[in-house]
């Protein structure tokens, strides 16, 4: 089964997200076109993740666990 999260957000637009790794890396990169948000985890590796959601011209960055 796919491992991933969806979050949705009404209150604001969310435009792209883009995940890290604790390296720095980009590991995801998505662009939405609606408001429900869903990223496929099931590819990444357990771990601690950066999740940047960008709101307009403002980014937010969140920290994920992917297990």
């Amino acid at each position: 089964a796919a491992k991933g999260f969806c979050l949705s957000k009404k209150s604001s637009v969310i435009n792209k997200s883009k995940v890290y790794n604790v390296s720095g890396e980009l590991v995801i990169s998505k662009v939405f076109v609606d408001q429900k948000i869903v990223l496929n985890t099931s590819n990444l590796e357990k771990g601690i993740y950066f999740l940047q959601l960008y709101e307009n011209s403002i980014i937010k960055t969140e920290k994920i666990i992917n297990f």
